[in-house]
């Protein structure tokens, strides 16, 4: 298990993960917003000097390799990329924290006074942290992390 933070402001602070389901693909092969393959196209596989006729030309094709935690939301497969977002050079959805942090957060998960599962959900907290488990489909980690 590791920590890892959103960088989508949306989301809670920080997510538990199982790291060792992190893989490296190439960004064409990863889930788009519908839950639809990305594609060569949209990746921008294809060398720019290729006209639309013949973008299909394996000579030109560059893949870009990106590092990717991927689950199903109970309706359409997701991709969310760990650590620099490849079209962008920006910051993907989530990234590592540093280890003094990770442990930190692990620690405290490990000592959280828990509550009863109630309606899909089970509450842990710390002097500084709340965990929120969740037994909903759109879930994907361990639990989510809040700061206290």
């Amino acid at each position: 298990m590791k920590t890892f933070k959103f960088t989508n402001t949306e989301q809670p602070n920080f997510v538990l993960l199982d790291e060792e389901k992190i893989e490296t693909k190439r960004l064409c092969e990863t889930y788009s917003d519908y839950g639809q393959i990305f594609g060569c196209y949209d990746a921008g596989c294809y060398s720019p000097d290729n006209s639309a006729s013949d973008y299909n030309t394996e000579d030109e094709e560059s893949h870009v390799e990106c590092n990717v935690y991927e689950y199903h939301d109970g309706h359409n497969w997701v991709s969310l990329i760990v650590g620099i977002n490849p079209l962008s050079e920006q910051g993907g959805d989530l990234m590592e924290v540093d280890e003094d942090l990770d442990c930190e957060i692990l620690e405290h998960y490990d000592r959280a006074e828990w509550g009863e599962w109630s309606q899909g959900y089970c509450n842990g907290k710390t002097e500084k942290y709340e965990f929120i488990k969740s037994q909903w489909q759109g879930d994907f980690g361990y639990a989510d992390v809040n700061i206290i």
